[in-house]
């Protein structure tokens, strides 16, 4: 009986895991419309421009849908952690409802409207 208890024990310790990996998210992005939020280059701090750039009328959302994505008009492709514009592949990572492209000094975060 006691090892029937410690194996089921065992088996829901596992499911439970599994469940708390998956929610992690890993680099899986969810469809959805992502604000830009936070714009670093080179070290400087750009976020306070975005804003100026809103009343310009100058969109800066990145549309997931699927494995494609669209900012500025641009089509991407998602694929192995990466972004990609046919030539350059930018990695991404996810962080809760926050997406970071990062590469070469510069740093954007987007956050799922």
């Amino acid at each position: 009986m006691k090892k029937t208890l410690s194996i089921v024990s065992l088996a829901l310790v596992a499911v439970l895991m599994m469940g708390i990996l998956a929610a992690c998210g890993g680099n899986k992005l969810s469809d959805g419309t992502y604000k830009l939020v936070e714009m670093i280059q080179d070290g400087e701090d750009l976020s306070d421009q975005l804003s100026t750039m809103e009343e310009a009328g100058i969109s800066m959302d990145l549309v997931v849908n699927g494995d494609k994505a669209t900012l500025m008009d641009t089509e991407l492709t998602i694929k192995d952690g990466k972004i990609s514009d046919g030539n350059e592949e930018i990695p991404y990572t996810v962080s809760g409802n926050k997406i970071t492209l990062e590469q070469d000094g510069t740093k954007m975060v987007f956050e799922k409207k």
